[in-house]
């Protein structure tokens, strides 16, 4: 069963709702987070991601990959310190120095 059959655009309590309902194992899955519904749009760039209201993206392929972007700098590097006090491997602080990724799109 999916989680989402197509691309849904929910507000946060309702999406904390329908993750909260059961369990998942994600293979796949690619979630931005607005400030607001009315503002959500394609993302498909990190210049997109830059220029719209667009907050946070999490990106996951094949179960083990994620990828996580956030305009709040306090966030990232809240999770990136959380994600090696639990001795993650591979964790990589991305820059645009060192991110190699051409798009914001997970499948």
């Amino acid at each position: 069963m999916s989680f989402f059959d197509s691309i849904m655009v929910l507000p946060g309590d309702e999406f904390f709702k329908q993750i909260s309902e059961n369990e998942y194992y994600l293979i796949f899955t690619d979630l931005k987070a607005f400030k607001n519904v009315a503002s959500a749009t394609e993302i498909e760039t990190y210049e997109d991601f830059l220029k719209s209201d667009c907050q946070f993206v999490l990106l996951l392929v094949d179960s083990s990959y994620v990828t996580i972007y956030s305009k709040d700098k306090t966030t990232i590097l809240s999770l990136y310190n959380q994600v090696l006090g639990a001795n993650y491997e591979n964790v990589k602080y991305i820059t645009d120095g060192n991110d190699k990724r051409t798009t914001l799109i997970a499948f």
